[in-house]
């Protein structure tokens, strides 16, 4: 996913302006702490940047792991679960395709029955269950 870099928050991979830290846990670039478990994924940490400097602290800057805590705070989804509620979302949508493909098939193979006169009924899998024929006062 691209991040708009032109907004008042950027994300960041190495903070530069003292004390180049999260503000939170204290996990600095290239660190692995047990209270934030290191990068997520194996990746190297990201920092979210708020542009704002404190007098006597310095740079605040919040690490991605912090990050995820305040925002699940919010209730917020995790990266996890989002990223698996978006696959869910893909794959339903390519069922979802086919089973309209599916479907304007089978509408247009009964039209042309139901034109002729017949009235026919199937089951979810396609199955012909019953056929007969359409009186002239029915149609």
């Amino acid at each position: 996913m691209a991040r708009d870099q032109s907004g008042r928050i950027q994300v960041i991979t190495n903070p530069q302006a003292l004390p180049a830290s999260c503000a939170i846990c204290g996990i600095a670039p290239g660190q692995s702490n047990s209270n934030a478990g290191g990068p997520v994924g194996g990746q190297e940490m990201e920092f979210a940047d708020f542009g704002l400097q404190f007098e006597f602290y310095g740079a605040f800057y919040l690490c991605e792991r912090c990050v995820f805590e305040l925002a699940d705070n919010f209730g917020c989804a995790s990266p996890t679960l989002t990223n698996s509620l978006m696959e869910q979302v893909r794959y339903l949508n390519e069922q979802n395709a086919g089973l309209k493909n599916q479907l304007k098939e089978l509408e247009r193979a009964l039209g042309d029955h139901v034109l002729a006169g017949l009235n026919i009924t199937v089951d979810s899998n396609g199955n012909i269950l019953s056929s007969d024929t359409v009186s002239a006062t029915n149609s």
